[in-house]
């Protein structure tokens, strides 16, 4: 999943400059905030049926049936209510542009409806290699649509087509990779709700923390700071979005094969959590470290704007991702109704803080209300897990403070680096990758270094993830010098 992920994000990152260089701002906002309203209406209707049918042992037809028939029905759902809204949108917007994209989307959320049931057994059955191969032709075909489109329309239109067109090619190759013949049905709709229910009204909280800032900032400052924001936590959350993200699936499903037995659920998820904190710190951490560089190389300098931005949301983005992280616990237990009366605590707090800060400074004001109230997230969510698994607090810190002492540390090194070679920017494109990688180079070394030193120095536990990924290292070695003696032989 994680190489899925790479994989979807070198195209998507393909893709994004691109399209900078083409579009402005104002056509990322628009595309943004239409989008946006499709975001909200498709969390707030998913069912969550694929995870207790993943948590099944032998789950029947009849279970996927409903699963399907519940799509459809919600996809027509989706596709209806975008329809009926447009025209207040748009006017609650003040941009009338946001109409018809709304007529699109309505036609892409029926297409996605029709997807086969049977993926979600995919998951179940850990075959997380069909479902790479099918994420990955969805993001090719999409590409492969609306690239060329913007090269020659020169707009925001293809943003929008190039997904609907692509539902087209991939919904048909869904039942190509999970063979499935539909059949509509309600039968087993009380069984699958009575779990999933706390997880529809979660929804909600999911929904307003998700597209927060899209439209308090879209409300209050306009087209072009919803762009500015989205793109900038589109960089700065690339390390979330590549590695915590796509381990969020396999990890539920192990979690849902060893849920009755708490001390491997405990053992496994203080693993799972120690290892992101040991990968997502320092490239976090190194993005906040260069954002000015970052953002040069990669969007130019008309974007120079974002550059007091990247830091705050990379830093948020690695504390959302330890927040989110803990979810797949109370899912796997059970536990849905303590998770969402926990998120809306969180919503509370997050929304008016916002608002506020956005009103007195800005989009700045705004982000920086965002990364504190993901501190508070953090702190809440853990509180509620620490019980469910019979956690202590000691334990948690003895797994994490190595990875985050290392990552301050590369911070500092990077940040005086930086001071070395001067705050003003090489205008040559060469100079500035020149500059990047340098500072790469010398926070890699300094994050592992520090890293293996607290790790000797606490005893090297055998079970840590810095144990776990010299083993992997090791075996990686052994596996290359193999076949240079192969290769040497023939």
């Amino acid at each position: 999943m994680v190489l899925t992920r790479v994989i979807l994000r070198g195209i998507g990152l393909v893709s994004t400059l691109i399209l900078v260089r083409v579009l402005t701002p104002d056509a990322f906002g628009v595309v943004g905030l239409a989008s946006s309203v499709y975001a909200i209406l498709d969390v707030l209707t998913t069912t969550g049926f694929n995870l207790a049918i993943i948590r099944m042992p032998e789950p029947q037809r009849i279970h996927f049936d409903t699963a399907w028939s519940m799509s459809l029905l919600r996809g027509a759902l989706i596709g209806l209510c975008l329809i009926l809204t447009s025209g207040l949108q748009a006017d609650f917007m003040g941009d009338q542009r946001i109409k018809p994209l709304m007529w699109i989307l309505a036609i892409t959320s029926v297409l996605q409806s029709l997807e086969s049931a049977r993926m979600m057994d995919l998951q179940r059955e850990l075959k997380f290699d069909l479902i790479m191969r099918y994420s990955v032709v969805n993001k090719i075909v999409t590409f492969g649509i609306s690239v060329p489109m913007v090269l020659v329309l020169q707009n925001y239109w293809p943003l929008i087509l190039g997904p609907m067109l692509a539902k087209l090619i991939i919904i048909p190759y869904s039942y190509w990779l999970a063979p499935y013949r539909p059949r509509f049905t309600l039968g087993a709709w009380s069984e699958l709700f009575h779990f999933s229910k706390w997880l529809v009204l979660g929804n909600v909280c999911f929904m307003a923390d998700i597209q927060v800032m899209n439209f308090i900032v879209g409300r209050y400052l306009g087209m072009s700071a919803v762009g500015l924001y989205q793109v900038g936590n589109q960089i700065a959350g690339l390390p979330i979005s590549e590695i915590a993200v796509p381990i969020r699936q396999p990890i539920y499903s192990g979690f849902s094969k060893i849920y009755h037995d708490v001390n491997a659920l405990r053992d496994q998820f203080m693993k799972g959590l120690e290892l992101q904190i040991v990968v997502l710190v320092p490239l976090s951490m190194g993005l906040a470290a260069t954002a000015h560089e970052v953002t040069a190389i990669f969007l130019g300098r008309r974007w120079d704007t974002v550059v007091p931005l990247l830091p705050m949301l990379a830093i948020f983005g690695l504390f959302e991702a330890i927040s989110y992280y803990q979810y797949n616990i109370f899912t796997v237990l059970n536990r849905q109704k303590l998770f969402t009366l926990t998120h809306y605590a969180t919503l509370l707090i997050r929304i008016p803080l916002t608002i506020w800060a956005d009103q007195a400074d800005g989009i700045h004001g705004a982000v920086a209300a965002m990364l504190t109230t993901s501190v508070i997230n953090v702190i809440m969510f853990s509180f509620q897990t620490r019980p469910l698994l019979e956690l202590t607090l000691g334990r948690v810190l003895v797994a994490i403070w190595r990875g985050i002492v290392a990552g301050l540390l590369m911070w500092g090194s990077v940040a005086l680096l930086t001071r070395w070679l001067g705050s003003e920017l090489p205008s040559g494109p060469t100079a500035l990758v020149l500059r990047l990688a340098l500072q790469v180079a010398v926070g890699a070394v300094v994050y592992l270094c520090s890293l293996l030193v607290l790790w000797f120095i606490s005893g090297a536990p055998p079970t840590s993830a810095e144990a776990q990924i010299l083993r992997t290292a090791r075996d990686g070695v052994a596996r290359f010098k193999s076949c240079l003696v192969i290769w040497s032989g023939i």
